[in-house]
């Protein structure tokens, strides 16, 4: 279930955020999460 609770969020900020293209802010929140996570590192460490 939590896996899926972005869907909810995502369908509040169509109902509630008038005049933004949620749609697009979620393509761009997505683009910014991967770029952080491919320069995450490849081995596994403490706080960094």
């Amino acid at each position: 279930s939590e896996a899926g609770h972005y869907t909810t969020f995502l369908n509040y900020a169509k109902k509630y955020a008038e005049g933004m293209d949620v749609d697009k802010r979620w393509k761009e929140f997505l683009e910014f999460e991967g770029e952080i996570i491919q320069n995450f590192g490849t081995k596994e460490t403490i706080h960094g």
